[in-house]
Parts: structure tokens; C-alpha cells; sequence
């Protein structure tokens, strides 16, 4: 809670300092600031970005890892590993063991590939390519990015969209008196 506190006035009188104080609490004033659906309307179509996300997705993948300078051999066998790799997913081995016993990615290893859920506009251009092109449940074709060679299987698609008015009008009231 944000409290204001202003000196209104400060005098002396016989060795005795008399002060007065006002207090403003801010939900206070919010209460205050009237409202009507013309102006909640007008503000949510304002600051409807506020109110929109974006598609999101997670995956799980299994990187091999290759050096930027590797050779044509070293570049054959991580591809060659990665694709090992892919026929014993494609054979019903888990993907999560596959990854925790097999992927280079130290970061995502323990738990299974798991990526969390992500935006366009975060992973290697590539790998984000791959990702946002598939279907839940799809196991992609070996995908080469600048780390090395990955697989991914796509778990998750979270839609993005803006929410409706009605869905956040006590959101966009809140805004709106906070604002005002």
C-alpha cells in the first residue's frame, strides 16, 4: 500500500512544534476515480497489448554437441549420432531416458530435453523453426544449429491471443484507476 505523506503546515507556538499531516493511502483515491464501461473500454482497447500473449511452446530435444570449426568427419558423426539416436525414440525407447543418458545440453539433461515453454524469438533460429513447424507429439529430422546436431519432440502448444474485455475488465478497472 503507498501512503503520501505531506507537511500541510508546521508552526511554533510557546516551545511546542504543533504539526499536521495528511495521509493518502492510494487504494483509498482508486476508489474514488469514476468509472464507466465507455471509459474501461476505451482504456483496454488503449492498452489491449497488455492483455495479449504470445504462442508459446515446449519440447523436449536431445542436442549433440559440435564445435563451429568442426571438420567434415566430426560434422558426418555427430549427424550420424544424432540420427542413432533418433531410430531408437522412433524403436519406443523413452525420449526423456534417451536425452538423459545421451544429450550434450548440461542444462537440459536431467530433466528429459525439457525446454519449458518458450516464444518465438528466444531459441537458435533453427532449433525455433523446427519447433514452431511442428505438431504435438512429432519427432522432428536431425536440426543443425550453430550448438550442433538436435531431435525434438514437440509436447505443447499454448496459444497466444489477446483475452476478451469481459474475461479482464476488473484487470483493466484496476489498471485504470491506478493510471488515473
Amino acid at each position: 500500500e503507498a501512503h503520501y505523506k505531506a507537511n500541510q503546515e508546521a508552526f511554533r507556538v510557546d516551545d511546542k512544534v504543533a504539526l499536521e499531516y495528511l495521509e493518502l493511502s492510494l487504494d483509498d483515491l482508486k476508489k474514488e476515480i469514476p468509472v464507466d464501461e465507455e471509459l474501461l473500454q476505451a482504456h483496454y482497447e488503449a492498452t489491449k497489448d497488455a492483455y495479449t500473449s504470445q504462442e508459446q511452446r515446449s519440447a523436449n530435444h536431445i542436442l549433440v554437441q559440435l564445435k563451429k570449426d568442426a571438420s567434415a568427419a566430426e560434422d558426418a558423426a555427430a549427424k550420424a549420432k544424432i540420427e542413432t539416436l533418433r531410430a531408437l525414440v522412433e524403436g519406443g525407447s523413452s525420449f526423456e531416458e534417451v536425452a538423459k543418458q545421451n544429450s550434450d545440453d548440461v542444462g537440459s539433461r536431467a530433466e528429459g530435453g525439457d525446454t519449458g515453454l518458450f516464444p518465438r524469438g528466444v531459441m537458435a533460429p533453427e532449433f525455433e523453426a523446427a519447433v514452431f513447424a511442428m505438431q504435438p507429439g512429432e519427432l522432428s529430422q536431425p536440426v543443425k544449429t550453430e550448438f550442433g546436431y538436435h531431435l525434438i519432440r514437440l509436447r505443447e502448444i499454448k496459444p497466444g491471443g489477446t483475452k476478451p474485455f469481459a474475461e479482464v475488465r476488473h484487470e483493466v478497472e484496476e489498471a485504470y484507476r491506478r493510471e488515473q
